[in-house]
């Protein structure tokens, strides 16, 4: 059976997040030219969405479907 380690599911998370938190504070900067509203949003929206990510990430892994195993690796 192959499946995700925790650590990769962590690096997945924080990696995926760390791209889109960038994205999400440079629109809410650029629409709104408020630098303390951008960065709270962002620094709340990193915590919450990452803790999601990782426990869909996980939750994902328990399922079978559309997963192969390759032999010899």
């Amino acid at each position: 059976m192959n499946y995700a380690t925790k650590m990769r599911s962590t690096a997945k998370a924080a990696t995926w997040m760390t791209l889109a938190t960038i994205t999400g504070f440079l629109v809410i900067y650029i629409l709104t030219d408020e630098l303390t509203l951008a960065l709270g949003f962002t620094s709340v929206n990193f915590v919450i969405k990452s803790t999601l990510y990782y426990l869909h990430e996980r939750g994902w892994n328990s399922v079978q479907w559309g997963m192969i195993t390759v032999e010899g690796k």
